[in-house]
């Protein structure tokens, strides 16, 4: 059940991409992203089960999710202004 998020995250990936290069309607896009959260959030409340952990982490997967896009992108951003250092 694990392998189905890098495997969701890799068709959203391809859906946007697919989306900016052949102008594509903004439903379909709209309908995958849709999907993989649907999944992303079913995948997660199986394994909480199973765990018997609480259900909270469920609901926090989706903000933590998209504060961790917004880290990666301000870390994009920094090192394309400022190269980082080689350790020797």
């Amino acid at each position: 059940m694990l392998a189905l998020w890098p495997l969701s995250f890799f068709f959203m990936l391809a859906g946007f991409t697919g989306a900016m290069i052949f102008q594509t309607w903004m439903l379909l896009v709209s309908g995958l992203v849709f999907l993989r959260y649907v999944i992303q959030l079913t995948t997660l409340h199986r394994i909480s089960v199973r765990l018997g952990q609480s259900r909270d982490i469920v609901w926090l997967a989706l903000p933590l999710e998209l504060h961790l896009y917004l880290l990666n992108l301000g870390l994009y951003v920094t090192n394309l202004m400022r190269k980082p250092q080689k350790w020797n």
